[in-house]
């Protein structure tokens, strides 16, 4: 009898002292409490009676673990420097809800009142979607935190959607309207022809190019484009295969001189390497050596025979050391002075080392011509090295551009 005492006893304890351990982890806000420089923006205010488990500020960090499900936590801010309320989960960093502080003291955002930690962040976008992350060629975005790019710019197409939607580059020669390209469309018809209209070459000049390293051919009246290649002609089916291989429509040869017919000329299968993104990413990876590296340009992908279709999601938790850029850039040496009028195979050079620089639109097809759209880019490559802004490549600007 003593014993069933004893144990009733202890069981009374520990229903009494277990409510009291779950209450010293409980907050309420029994007023508005300001969160000063949340993000090194500004102030933050929690509002009175919102209630969690408990919340930290740390280094301009502010988190929040368990929002009530029946009381919520509110944040406001009366600072006019913070524009917008960005709500993350802490353990992934992935955005869930943003809202603009349009009313200073008045706009909020609520927590999810699903359990976890969450990430408060004060922002000074304008928009909710500045948050997603940049989609190269997107002209606008799918609302935030969805993302993905929505339209997308001249020169780009859409493809996927949704969080996955990334605009893809159409080409520059090889689609409509890009001036010299061979193919309208890329992509749609089923057997493309390539019509190309390059200055006729008679036929015992042709060489091939400085910039290809390859011949290539055409005879008038017929729309196939051929690469000769030990002394046979090897026809390129589609406007896919043709960019892929790194050719360019300026290099195309109208001839009168025959070849024997070889094997159709494609690209190498892309199948042999592996190409990754992640969610919410636009960036697609090549892996190589267990290191990921980053297909820049939609040009660098399509030059380097990748297939968009072998592009797979990779899971969070599949991750590699960063390799160095996978890009298609042509290493030139500049020794020229090149300005307004120039022309030649360095111009050429120029224009396609400042598109691999990102200083050259990607939607302008490059011609043997140092015009104002070339004298543009070298004003902005030579801002962006602290030079004088001239338009002209004079020493200074080789150097930078042959480092």
């Amino acid at each position: 009898m003593m014993r069933k005492k004893i144990i009733v006893t202890v069981l009374a304890l520990l229903s009494v002292a277990l409510p009291v351990i779950a209450a010293t982890t409980d907050f309420v806000a029994d007023a508005n409490i300001t969160v000063a420089n949340v993000s090194s923006v500004g102030d933050l205010i929690i509002q009175t009676g919102s209630k969690a488990a408990s919340w930290t500020f740390n280094g301009g960090t502010f988190t929040v673990t368990d929002p009530d499900a029946t009381a919520g936590f509110r944040i406001l801010s009366s600072d006019t420097d913070v524009t917008a309320f960005q709500i993350l989960n802490n353990t992934t960093g992935a955005g869930l809800s943003c809202t603009l502080n349009t009313t200073p003291g008045t706009s909020y955002i609520d927590l999810s009142t699903t359990a976890g930690t969450y990430k408060i962040a004060a922002s000074t976008v304008t928009a909710c979607t500045q948050l997603c992350t940049t989609v190269n060629g997107a002209a606008t975005y799918n609302a935030y935190p969805t993302c993905g790019a929505a339209t997308c710019n001249t020169g780009f197409r859409l493809s996927g959607s949704g969080t996955d939607a990334v605009c893809l580059v159409t080409g520059g020669g090889g689609v409509s309207g890009g001036g010299g390209g061979g193919y309208t469309t890329l992509g749609l018809a089923a057997t493309p022809t390539p019509t190309p209209t390059p200055t006729p070459t008679p036929a015992s000049s042709i060489t091939p190019s400085a910039s290809s390293a390859v011949t290539l051919i055409r005879y008038a009246g017929d729309p196939k484009v051929y690469v000769v290649e030990n002394s046979q002609k090897r026809w390129i089916q589609t406007a896919n295969d043709f960019n892929a291989l790194g050719y360019k429509w300026s290099d195309i040869q109208t001839t009168t001189q025959t070849y024997p017919d070889g094997a159709a000329k494609t690209p190498s299968a892309s199948s042999a390497v592996t190409l990754i993104r992640y969610a919410g990413d636009p960036k697609v990876y090549v892996i190589e050596n267990s290191q990921k590296r980053w297909v820049k340009t939609g040009d660098d992908f399509t030059k380097l025979g990748y297939k968009w279709s072998d592009v797979r999601i990779a899971p969070a938790t599949e991750t590699y050391t960063d390799g160095t850029a996978k890009t298609t850039a042509i290493a030139a040496t500049f020794t020229q002075t090149l300005k307004r009028g120039s022309k030649g195979a360095e111009v050429l050079a120029l224009q396609q080392k400042l598109k691999d620089l990102g200083y050259f639109p990607t939607d302008v097809e490059m011609v043997n011509n140092f015009g104002p759209t070339t004298q543009n880019s070298v004003k902005t490559f030579q801002k962006a090295k602290g030079l004088s802004q001239t338009g002209i490549v004079d020493a200074a600007t080789r150097t930078e551009l042959n480092k």
